[in-house]
């Protein structure tokens, strides 16, 4: 199954240094949760605050129960730099 990432901000440095206009396309499995992709690419959960799959909000405490479907988009911001 196919996964469109894209990522913002301070999240580019978890995701490879070829991907372009902050997405990247992975292959999933069909068991691969939303957590699953994070650790995938190393990302630690205080680094993210906003979490998008197909435009709907998704809370990261429910991101190890939340499954995709071939072809969705999943979106993750970082926190808000501290001003």
């Amino acid at each position: 199954m196919k996964l469109l990432v894209k990522y913002h901000g301070e999240l580019a440095t978890y995701f490879p240094k070829t991907s372009e206009d902050n997405s990247t396309n992975v292959d999933i499995r069909e068991n691969d949760s939303l957590m699953s992709i994070m650790d995938k690419f190393s990302i630690p959960s205080d680094k993210i605050n906003l979490i998008l799959v197909n435009g709907v909000n998704v809370d990261k405490n429910l991101a190890a129960d939340h499954y995709f479907s071939d072809g969705d988009t999943l979106a993750v911001w970082p926190p808000n730099p501290e001003k």
